[in-house]
């Protein structure tokens, strides 16, 4: 099923909730840019899950990337330390799939992991995309609750 992509932001957000983003104390404000292939990624979203391997309980974050930018919003950032980071990129050119217009455009890439380590306070992070992150097997959407890979 093709979902808007204000239903993705949507089910990104609630996923943030389900993870631990609410209490503001403690959590840091996170910003950066985010590129692939050298460009500024036109619309995506940013993940940050702590990473509970590395002794990290919580909370999780994450923000909508436009126009290559990304800023938590207050309130609903990390604690630092350990994290797995995973970004989505769009091209950012509405279509139409089944009737529905798809805002954010087609996926660039496969979704991108990353582990970082954070500090406790806030910070600006850049991450670049590496070109050669394949794009998926078959088309995806923002929301799509399929696993496009």
């Amino acid at each position: 099923m093709i979902w808007r992509s204000t239903k993705c932001l949507l089910v990104a957000w609630s996923f943030l909730g389900i993870i631990g983003c609410g209490d503001n104390g403690g959590n840091y404000e996170v910003s950066g840019t985010v590129t692939w292939d050298g460009k500024p990624i036109p619309k995506g979203f940013i993940t940050f899950i702590p990473d509970k391997d590395k002794g990290n309980s919580g909370p999780g974050g994450g923000a909508e990337i436009v126009d290559g930018k990304y800023r938590t919003p207050r309130g609903k950032g990390i604690v630092g330390g350990p994290y797995i980071v995973k970004i989505v990129g769009f091209d950012g050119i509405p279509y139409k799939e089944s009737g529905e217009e798809v805002t954010s455009g087609k996926a660039l890439f496969h979704e991108y992991e990353i582990a970082v380590e954070f500090p406790k306070e806030s910070t600006t992070k850049d991450f670049a995309v590496p070109k050669n992150v394949p794009p998926p097997k078959k088309k995806i959407t923002p929301g799509d609750d399929r696993d496009g890979y």
